[in-house]
């Protein structure tokens, strides 16, 4: 059992190192890690696509306010949605790709 515990504590401080966290004293009687914050990773902007085939202007409403609050962090959001939400999205300044109708027969307005 002992040598159990010892390879799973060699597995985790090496892990940990590869993570660059510090870890002391690792037993299998007590584990007593030291942890160094690291700095935070800051991502890079990111292309987000909403997209909807549903028929609510609810949910259009929905997916435009979490593409404002992305939209203030730096990422460039995109639209894919039936054509008559296009004046609501693009009126807000996003890219806007129209899907027709599913539902409306040719020719039907």
């Amino acid at each position: 059992m002992d040598v159990l515990w010892l390879l799973l504590f060699s597995v985790l401080a090496a892990f940990l190192e590869r993570l660059n966290v510090s870890a002391a004293a690792l037993t299998s009687e007590h584990i007593d890690l030291q942890i160094i914050p690291m700095p935070p990773v800051k991502p890079g902007p990111k292309r987000v696509l909403f997209a909807s085939k549903f028929y609510t202007n609810t949910e259009i409403n929905q997916m435009l306010e979490v593409a404002e609050e992305l939209k203030i962090r730096g990422h460039k959001c995109s639209f894919v949605c039936l054509e008559e939400f296009q004046k609501k999205v693009t009126k807000r300044g996003f890219e806007f790709h129209g899907i027709q109708d599913p539902l409306k027969k040719p020719g039907q307005s």
